[in-house]
């Protein structure tokens, strides 16, 4: 449950207590941004989100009502829904740039290229 705020491994995302209000804010955009996709625009939990992220940075209690409501939405989703969104959500948030793996093969405009085979010089 997400309300619980006193066991870490239950808050996640724009709920989370040690996040930043910049990162919250993004948190919110990223997480708006699937419920449009996963449950749709006409939803309770898009319409909470979308009032969290509008909500001016010096109204911090508007946009705290307003993701309560959002954490009460989740709670409501389906199951599987539930779990796709925040799969999508933590794929999105957590995969940064020193998460990926690395890529293969020389970076690209650091070398010339090799003179194609045949090719008289």
């Amino acid at each position: 449950m997400i309300f619980n705020q006193s066991d870490p491994a239950e808050t996640w995302g724009p709920w989370s207590q040690s996040t930043s209000d910049a990162e919250r804010r993004r948190g919110v955009l990223v997480l708006r941004t699937l419920c449009s996709i996963i449950v749709g625009r006409q939803s309770p939990l898009w319409k909470a989100l979308f009032r969290a992220y509008a909500a001016p940075d010096d109204a911090a209690g508007a946009r705290g009502l307003a993701l309560l409501e959002a954490a009460h939405e989740v709670e409501r989703l389906p199951a599987l829904t539930r779990r796709n969104l925040i799969s999508s959500y933590a794929g999105n948030m957590l995969l940064s740039d020193e998460h990926r793996a690395p890529r293969k093969g020389r970076p690209a405009g650091r070398y010339r290229k090799a003179e194609p085979k045949g090719a008289a010089a």
